[in-house]
């Protein structure tokens, strides 16, 4: 029965409907039910447990995130674009404890996004979201115990290869005409192959950095499909939503999480449960070149600090020449399949 339910779930259309919903989803109350529930529950543990003071002593972390999780809901960047600059040149927090800070408040605020989603009827693909969370999932597992890259590399790296989309999306914005819809490729075992490959090496820089599958697979949903941003930006939050989660819970099992990072995360919940969905509420809103514009100033931003604020250590130089060239025929990879398979349709 539990194999025949993933076979099913698997094969959903990558096209999704939205028929007419009640009255209560359409109208967003289940988020709006869940966020003051989660509110009222925050404010009796904090009281129960005498946690206020947390407040005036971690208020940085809470006001880094209010912008953080806004920019998490609605982009595929994920906050780790404004957290690691101000987390690293500002609070002076290692690169773990921002890693295993990011997992634990993206499960609440990127989940909380992705409820948000869902219940107000935008739309995505569910056969995108099905099989990222499975690379995902797997990713950061090998991330996590297998596959660990010493500091710089997985900033660095990552970085250089959200900066070589995001050039590549500027200068053939002419020639890729992304359609304003959901669309299944002609080959059926490619979309799944494709954005499930992107999971998995996303995840393993998610483990180290806190995020990176959600901006993969869009560079997926975008380069390779031409799905429109629209579709495949709240595709994307869901999607690092439910990762955060699973990895949320690897680092408690482990026990990686310091007391110091618990704290971080009851002074920034009550944040980003309203953070992240407004920035859900705002992408759907905005016009497609304008959300467009905001992800390619994001990845800038990011390469900066990176560029900035990270000590390159003579080897990295080599590498990061390695992952440009890997990353450049990876791209070429994805558009040549765009213009064959996908734009030939």
């Amino acid at each position: 029965m539990p194999a025949k339910l993933f076979w099913k779930i698997a094969r959903y259309p990558m096209r999704q409907h939205h028929p007419e919903k009640t009255d209560q989803l359409r109208s967003g109350r289940l988020y709006v039910g869940a966020a003051i529930a989660l509110l009222w529950l925050w404010i009796l543990l904090m009281t129960y447990n005498q946690q206020w003071p947390w407040i005036c002593r971690h208020w940085p972390i809470s006001l880094t995130m209010t912008l953080g999780s806004f920019i998490a809901g609605a982009t595929p960047q994920g906050g780790a674009a404004v957290a690691f600059p101000v987390f690293t040149k500002v609070l002076h927090i290692t690169g773990e404890n921002s890693c295993t800070f990011g997992f634990m408040i993206q499960s609440v605020g990127m989940s909380m996004a992705a409820l948000y989603i869902w219940s107000n009827g935008i739309t995505i693909l569910p056969r995108v979201v099905f099989w990222a969370v499975v690379g995902g999932i797997f990713g950061v597992t090998l991330g996590t115990f297998w596959i660990v890259l010493p500091n710089p590399y997985p900033r660095v790296l990552f970085s250089l290869a959200a900066a070589i989309f995001g050039l590549t999306l500027l200068l053939l914005r002419r020639q890729l005409h992304a359609k304003d819809y959901p669309s299944a490729p002609p080959a059926k075992t490619a979309q799944p192959f494709f954005v499930t490959g992107a999971a998995i090496i996303g995840g393993i820089f998610a483990a180290q950095t806190g995020s990176g599958v959600d901006l993969a697979v869009f560079i997926v949903l975008t380069l390779a499909f031409g799905i429109n941003e629209k579709i495949a930006t709240p595709t994307s939050v869901v999607i690092m939503g439910l990762v955060s989660l699973y990895g949320f819970s690897l680092q408690a099992l482990t026990g990686k999480i310091p007391t110091m990072v618990w704290q971080w995360w009851w002074v920034a919940f009550p944040v980003v449960i309203f953070g992240a969905p407004f920035g859900a509420w705002f992408a759907s809103r905005v016009q497609r070149e304008w959300l467009l514009g905001l992800i390619l100033f994001l990845i800038f931003l990011e390469l900066v600090s990176t560029l900035y604020l990270i000590s390159f250590p003579p080897g990295v130089w080599q590498v990061s020449v390695a992952s440009v060239i890997a990353c450049l025929a990876a791209i070429a990879l994805l558009l040549a399949y765009r213009f064959r398979c996908v734009s030939a349709r």
